[in-house]
């Protein structure tokens, strides 16, 4: 139940570099549906299962590009790009488009469904905010492009549609100093860990032996310390010598 504005939640998953932030909002929604299905409430499952789901990133290659100096907008233009892609790159709608706002591209698909804005949900997940701190501090700082922009992003879940704002970044300290606090919900979501990974045939990826289980454990679930012992790992094997003799 909201109450009130400030009770309508930013959605965040913040930790380190690697440990599973994008990974883990690639999979918000049905991670929601899972968590949903164990409950009673029937009729936000079926809206959080007919969610239009908006995967965004300011990284990869989705960097703000020349001539986007509003980062807000160019949420919408990526939203955009996700609707288009098989017809055009990211270039040529920032060349073709006027930047729109996410409501913008939100009504423009309530309009080709013939939906009402109020009747829809929207699961809107924007990764790498980071990428628009020009200063460690800028999570701290009201007036920074970061923090406006952020600010305008969780301000969606005001607008009237069912919208939910999920959105990642990394962070190297505590959350209560690099984030300000304000009265708004915030809800910081887990990065649950990523086990040890298959191949394409179902294999465990690392051999089944006291020393490998112990070296994968120590890695705590960390996607690119895996990678990096994998690689190693698979050097080891390939060239024999005095430590792959000894264990």
């Amino acid at each position: 139940r909201i109450d009130k504005k400030s009770d309508l939640p930013l959605y965040l998953f913040l930790s380190g570099a690697g440990t599973g932030k994008s990974r883990n909002a690639n999979e918000f929604h049905q991670t929601a549906i899972i968590c949903l299905s164990a409950q009673e409430d029937g009729e936000l499952l079926t809206k959080i299962k007919e969610a239009w789901v908006f995967h965004t990133s300011y990284e990869n290659g989705f960097g703000l590009k020349n001539g986007e100096d509003n980062p807000y907008l160019a949420i919408g233009t990526r939203m955009l790009f996700q609707l288009l892609r098989k017809q055009m790159d990211l270039d040529e709608i920032i060349d073709t488009y006027k930047p729109p706002s996410p409501m913008d591209v939100v009504k423009l698909i309530a309009k080709h469904y013939n939906r009402d804005m109020k009747s829809a949900t929207v699961i809107l997940i924007v990764d790498g905010m980071q990428q628009l701190m020009k200063d460690k501090d800028d999570g701290l700082k009201l007036d920074s492009m970061f923090y406006r922009t952020l600010t305008s992003f969780a301000d969606l879940a005001f607008s009237g549609t069912f919208i939910i704002p999920v959105c990642t970044s990394t962070i190297t300290g505590p959350i209560d100093g690099v984030l300000r606090n304000l009265t708004r919900d915030r809800v910081y979501l887990p990065v649950s860990s990523l086990q040890p990974p298959n191949d394409q045939q179902g294999i465990p990826v690392f051999k089944n032996d006291k020393i490998t289980n112990t070296i994968v454990e120590d890695c705590g679930g960390h996607g690119r310390a895996l990678e990096v012992l994998n690689d190693c790992l698979d050097v080891l094997w390939k060239k024999p010598g005095p430590l792959r003799e000894q264990y």
